[in-house]
């Protein structure tokens, strides 16, 4: 699932990328998702950062930032959703916080 939803990713799909993404997190659910969970979050928060759903982005990516603080990814496409609502003391301390990660790697 989370192959055929890279794959409508790529071909500009992005809403049928999020059906497949939201699939394998049901795959998922009621085990630990760990690290491949926190992959399908990013995955679906990039695909509905195409599709402009920001409050989607935003909640995806607070999930994985609850579990991995330092997801560079998670905090780059949280600020665009942030920044693309409007929300911008969020944004600027996602995207500290995100070159604050990249700098200390």
């Amino acid at each position: 699932l989370k192959a055929r939803g890279n794959e409508e990713f790529k071909a500009g799909m992005f809403e049928r990328a999020c059906e497949h993404y939201t699939q394998a997190l049901d795959v998922l659910k009621g085990r630990n998702g760990g690290a491949e969970g926190r992959t399908l979050l990013c995955n679906r928060a990039a695909a509905s950062l195409q599709l402009r759903d920001y409050e989607g982005v935003i909640a995806d990516c607070t999930k994985v930032l609850d579990e991995d603080p330092d997801s560079v990814k998670a905090l780059a496409r949280r600020c665009l959703a942030y920044e693309s609502t409007e929300r911008l003391v969020e944004a600027a301390a996602d995207a500290q916080k995100a070159v604050s990660v990249e700098h200390s790697a």
